[in-house]
């Protein structure tokens, strides 16, 4: 489990869509900008993408099992 995963799964289901709302702002702001010049990180947006991503993953599961956070196993092949 990556170190962001763990970060936002000590975080309750109130701070998650706040800080997803958040960065679904920054994401379009990021989009506007782009538009009147190159950005000099174009890897920030995937970034924030990705963590939109995980925090949908984790609301997800708060709302299948109850509020308490949910261990997430690692499911890779050595």
């Amino acid at each position: 489990m990556s170190k962001k995963m763990k970060e936002l799964l000590d975080l309750n289901s109130d701070e998650l869509k706040k800080m997803r709302g958040d960065l679904q702002n920054k994401i379009m702001l990021f989009r506007f900008k782009s538009k009147i010049e190159p950005p000099k990180n174009f890897m920030e947006k995937r970034e924030m993408k990705k963590t939109v991503s995980r925090i949908n993953t984790i609301l997800t599961q708060y709302e299948k099992n109850g509020e308490a956070p949910v261990a997430v196993t690692n499911t890779k092949k050595k």
